[in-house]
């Protein structure tokens, strides 16, 4: 006997096979009327949904290839999301370059493994979260936000985090300071540059605009010629450099030394994430610990409590951050009597 699908249901009532999923899911949005002729059609041509053990939901996580193949901090994190995922005895579909499909695919690929949930690993792009919206699948986002969506996020807590740099700063008696990252395409940095200078300007830590590199690509903040020539033509140094992560620290800070500078003598560096790297640098960097397994962790299971729950209020969660001290930030001045 021929098992019934939801392109069936959809073909012989005349509406989208997405009202259809929807109305089998139980879903609100649906007038009474049509959701009783599914239904009913549904009995009548022999259809039975799977029944779905809360326990044991189908996810789908989402990334670019491009953030797939970031060993640095985004594949890390889809990674730990998956073994959540996992250890929670999900089902997980994994598209690792979901830049390439169209809506259409996304939603014939939702229906054909019963997708009930949907995790988000980076920013694809607000055009792409918005199709994404129009699926009615439960969504979250996995280290980035996007306003005004339909969607719960977790993330590290970029402003408490760098809030604690810029105290170790002050502590250190470090006057003037400078920002490297990419601002303008990544949100994450956007965070920390405001925090930065918004606690620059409380703590009287000056952020001079010839101290800030903010509109090179990710892809040459890490190249290490780039940086030494960047480095080397600012006329005079700060007493430190925040970076946005420690990947970019550790590029900094290569560069520095290439010209001849002493990482912390002659100036401090500091990265953000907590990363391997910063323990494997010479000098280790002092950082900020963003707990990306708290973070993945917290995003699979919000997930499981919207599946659960789905007229909860949407949430940005912030996951908690910690100040990582280091050899490339200069100790603690002892106090004069």
């Amino acid at each position: 006997m021929k098992k019934i699908t939801l392109k069936d249901l959809s073909e012989a009532i005349g509406v989208s096979q997405n009202t259809v999923s929807l109305v089998l899911r139980g879903r609100p949005g649906i007038s009474e009327a049509t959701r009783e002729q599914i239904l009913n059609k549904a009995r009548e041509m022999g259809y039975h949904e799977r029944q779905k053990d809360c326990h044991m939901p189908n996810v789908c996580v989402l990334t670019t290839y491009k953030n797939n193949i970031d060993s640095y901090y985004f594949g890390r994190l889809q990674n730990r999301i998956e073994y959540y995922l996992n250890k929670n005895k999900c089902t997980t579909i994994t598209v690792n370059n979901v830049e390439t499909y169209s809506l259409e695919a996304i939603q014939d690929l939702c229906q054909a493994n019963d997708i009930q949930g949907l995790i988000v690993v980076a920013d694809v792009g607000r055009r792409m979260m918005e199709q994404l919206e129009e699926l009615n699948i439960p969504l979250l986002c996995a280290g980035f936000y996007v306003p005004g969506m339909a969607a719960d996020s977790v993330m590290e807590d970029n402003i408490i985090g760098m809030s604690l740099l810029m105290d170790q700063l002050k502590e250190r008696g470090i006057k003037d300071a400078g920002f490297i990252g990419s601002i303008h395409t990544d949100q994450g940095f956007f965070e920390r540059w405001m925090t930065a200078s918004a606690m620059g300007n409380k703590l009287n830590i000056v952020i001079k605009t010839e101290h800030c590199i903010l509109n090179m690509s990710y892809e040459q903040l890490g190249n290490l010629r780039e940086m030494a020539e960047v480095l080397g033509n600012i006329e005079s140094l700060p007493e430190a450099f925040i970076c946005a992560n420690d990947k970019i620290a550790m590029t900094v800070i290569k560069a520095l030394q290439q010209n001849g500078k002493w990482i912390p003598q002659d100036i401090s560096v500091v990265g953000f994430d907590n990363c391997d790297l910063a323990m494997l640098s010479t000098p280790t960097i002092a950082t900020v610990d963003n707990f990306l397994d708290k973070q993945a962790r917290s995003a699979v299971c919000r997930l499981l409590r919207r599946l659960k729950e789905p007229q909860l209020p949407h949430e940005r969660i912030l996951c908690s951050t910690e100040f990582v001290d280091g050899e490339s930030l200069r100790k603690r001045q002892p106090h004069l009597p």
